[in-house]
């Protein structure tokens, strides 16, 4: 299990304010807000979330998002980036490494 403060503080973070799919009463970024980033995101989902419908959310994601990968990672719970942190840490160095330039994008790096 993964307990740096750094990650903690970015989970709590996530958690609260990027729910795509989330059941009634959670809290939601309205569509306006996801339609003007500008920066490229990844989205990570695990197929079997307690919170939200995964196929939905990823279906709003790549509908809202201008630059996004989504992806519905096979068998992890909610607690994804716990479960399997060196999967989650992949995927964010690709991110970072995609814009930055250190590599290009390529189409497996799409929705």
């Amino acid at each position: 299990m993964i307990l740096d403060p750094d990650v903690m503080a970015l989970g709590r973070v996530v958690y609260r304010r990027v729910d795509f799919a989330t059941p009634d009463g959670a809290k939601q970024l309205p569509d306006a807000t996801l339609r003007a980033a500008t920066v490229p995101t990844l989205v990570l989902l695990a197929e079997h979330s307690a919170i939200m419908d995964p196929h939905r959310a990823a279906a709003r994601a790549s509908a809202l998002l201008d630059d996004v990968t989504v992806e519905i990672v096979p068998g992890a719970s909610h607690a994804l980036p716990f479960d399997d942190a060196e999967l989650a840490a992949t995927r964010i160095g690709t991110l970072l490494d995609i814009r930055d330039g250190r590599v290009s994008a390529s189409p497996d790096h799409a929705t």
